[in-house]
């Protein structure tokens, strides 16, 4: 009974194995991510009313969550808006880095990684 918005393209293939209804985000194509991004997506997302987000960032700070891309970073934000719950993916690898654009700050969700969070790579 689930029903998935996206904007990546590589998740429809995996989806529809399982049946899954999904949608995708219209917008313009990133292709190096394979994703919809900009104001189109934004614009297709607010169609939309979301009970849960998981939504990935390539760096995490105590200055928040952040995206090399501001077209993301739009997308990003639209869904944090929208979801009444946020989970946000990340692996430790991205402690202590911080990208070009802050989308969303901490409190925003709830971080899901794969072991503790150190204290020391979370850096401002």
């Amino acid at each position: 009974g689930i029903k998935v918005v996206t904007n990546g393209i590589s998740h429809l293939e995996e989806l529809s194995r399982y049946g899954i209804e999904t949608y995708l985000l219209g917008g313009e194509t990133k292709f190096t991510t394979g994703a919809t991004v900009g104001i189109g997506a934004v614009h297709s997302l607010r169609n939309y009313n979301i009970d849960i987000a998981f939504i990935g960032a390539n760096g995490v700070t105590k200055a928040g969550y952040s995206t090399p891309d501001s077209r993301e970073a739009m997308v990003k934000s639209e869904a944090i808006k929208r979801a009444n719950q946020v989970y946000f993916l990340c692996d430790s690898s991205k402690f202590g880095k911080k990208s070009f654009v802050v989308f969303a700050t901490l409190d925003e969700g709830i971080l899901i990684t794969e072991g503790d969070i150190p204290e020391e790579m979370m850096t401002k």
